[in-house]
Formats: C-alpha cells, sequence, structure tokens
C-alpha cells in the first residue's frame, strides 16, 4: 500500500510567537520521519505514481511525504530534515500567498485563534456575519463538524465549520480581514514571514523537492464558478516562477469529497497538473485515481 502523510505547520511551537498554532513540533518530525524511513520504502512522486498504476511492486509498503500551504518552514526546517536524508517531499503552494504576501482567510483564522479568546473572536465574527448575510445558517451537524475537523474540540470545530462553509466567501474574507488587520497589524507583511518565497521554492527544487499547486485563492474548489480560471492561474504562475518539473501535482484545499468534483479534475488536467491528493484518511493501493489520493494525518502515523 502507498500512504501519504500530510504536514501543515511544522515549527518549535514553544518558542515561537504563536505557541498554541496546531503544528508539529520540529523535535518530534525528525523523530516521525526517521522512524518513518525505517518502516517503508520512503516513495518518490514518480514511483507512488507507478505503484498506482500497476507498474510498480515494491519490496515494502510505500510513504509520500506531502506539506501543504507553502509555508516559511517548509522551505527551511522541512526541506534540511529531508534533504539530510536523501529524501524528498511534495511541497504544495497557495500561489497568490507566495506571490502577494497574502494571507488567506483560512490562515488568517488559526492565526486569530491561537492569539484570541475563542469567545472573543467568535462572537466578533458572528456580529459581523449577521449583518452581513443575516441569512447565513450558523446551526451546525455535530457529527458531520467532528468528521471535517477531527483534531479540534467542538467549539473551535463548529466555529470553524461555519466561517469556511457557510460564509459567502467575500463576505467572510471581509470580516476576517478587518479582525485580523485590528489584530495585527499589516497583512503583507506577516505574510511575507508566513510564506515561502519563490526563491524559496527554486532553492527547495534544487535540494530534491517536488513542488505542487494548492490553488490560488484556497477556497472548497466546487464552490466557484471560475475553477478552470483559478486553477490555471495557480499553474501559471507556478511554472512562470519555479524551475521545471517532469510532474506537477496538486494538493486539494479543504479536501474532503463536497470541496472538488468532475468539473475540478477536467480543470487540474487541462492546467497541467497530474494529480490531486485530498483529505480523506486512508492508504492507497494500485487502482486507486490519481485525482482521489488519500492521505493521513501525522497523528495518523
Amino acid at each position: 500500500m502507498l500512504r501519504v502523510v500530510m504536514y501543515h505547520y511544522v515549527r518549535d511551537l514553544p518558542n515561537s510567537r504563536f505557541p498554541r498554532i496546531k503544528g508539529m513540533l520540529a523535535d518530534a518530525f525528525v523523530t516521525q520521519v526517521e522512524a518513518l524511513q525505517a518502516q517503508y520504502e520512503m516513495a518518490s512522486v514518480e514511483s507512488a505514481y507507478a505503484y498506482l498504476d500497476g507498474d510498480y511492486v515494491p519490496a515494502r509498503d510505500l510513504c509520500l511525504l506531502t506539506f501543504d500551504d507553502g509555508l516559511e518552514e517548509h522551505a527551511g526546517l522541512c526541506t534540511e530534515v529531508l534533504a539530510d536524508r536523501g529524501l524528498s517531499g511534495v511541497f504544495a503552494i497557495i500561489t497568490r500567498s507566495t506571490d502577494e504576501g497574502w494571507v488567506t482567510p483560512t490562515h488568517k483564522n488559526h492565526f486569530l485563534l491561537a492569539h484570541l479568546p475563542l469567545a472573543t473572536y467568535r462572537d466578533a465574527y458572528l456580529e459581523r456575519l449577521r449583518e452581513l448575510a443575516p441569512h447565513v445558517n450558523v446551526d451546525v451537524d455535530p457529527d458531520e463538524v467532528s468528521k471535517t475537523y477531527r483534531w479540534d474540540t467542538p467549539e473551535v470545530a463548529a466555529f470553524k465549520f461555519v466561517l469556511n462553509f457557510r460564509s459567502p466567501a467575500d463576505v467572510k474574507e471581509r470580516i476576517l480581514d478587518a479582525i485580523f488587520e485590528d489584530t495585527f497589524g499589516d497583512e503583507e507583511t506577516f505574510g511575507r514571514e508566513l510564506y515561502l518565497s519563490w526563491d524559496d521554492a527554486r532553492a527547495m527544487q534544487s535540494s530534491g523537492m517536488v513542488l505542487a499547486g494548492h490553488s490560488h485563492r484556497h477556497e472548497p474548489l466546487s464552490s466557484l464558478a471560475d475553477q478552470r480560471e483559478e486553477l490555471s492561474r495557480c499553474a501559471t504562475l507556478l511554472k512562470t516562477n519555479c524551475a521545471e518539473q517532469e510532474r506537477w501535482p496538486f494538493t486539494y484545499p479543504f479536501g474532503k469529497p463536497h470541496t472538488y468534483n468532475d468539473e475540478t479534475v477536467a480543470s487540474l488536467r487541462a492546467a497541467g497538473f497530474d494529480c490531486g491528493f485530498c483529505t480523506l484518511v486512508g492508504d492507497n493501493v494500485p487502482g486507486t485515481s490519481r485525482f482521489a489520493i488519500q492521505r493521513v494525518d501525522p497523528k495518523d502515523v
């Protein structure tokens, strides 16, 4: 089988500006990579594709490491750990964030949650939501919420579900922009520190890492009227600013089945991406669609 591990924040959390961010400790990451290397054949993109297509039979189960969101620590700590061990990872970039220093609504939410008391932040958000979009239903199904946000408390998960899946995208962005600016100041300054740069991306490629798309604006793709334009723009920025690659993977924002569809896959193919990693929890076997590759969280390993 092919196990694909999905990482986001990997940092020295206790000594960071935001110790409450939900991420993996740097030392724990090193320990986990070494344990995975001892247990699995560490896959490349090429060997993973060959296995899924039935063209490669490994001596041991395969493991591929993926990293979402194009964070600065991916260019530093994570790349260094993998390169020192002769390993490669797939690093998925939100192209607007790397290009402009734009902080996604998802990441604004993460850092506001890590900085403010939940009740203070949630009440401020919901008050503005009622003013701007009074039709939005903020009642949620606890079972659906818990499946989407497995590692959050019920209160945090319910709020994140309303924010990401119930709030109209333009309204959500307006509200988060205002609260974020009030809390942290200039967005671009924050974003340039949070995300890797194009120079970082090219250096990662030189170290043997594979870059991937994670969309341009990090919205649930099935909710967009312009999926093809969104994914084409992501692909164009990647290919314009990075070195050539034989393969261009893609990781779906949010990654649950309701966040992408057949149009998404067709648009990915048209843009030149050749696979799609989702966030359904599970391992993969020969015959698994390249555009529905399942992954596991580091806590599932």
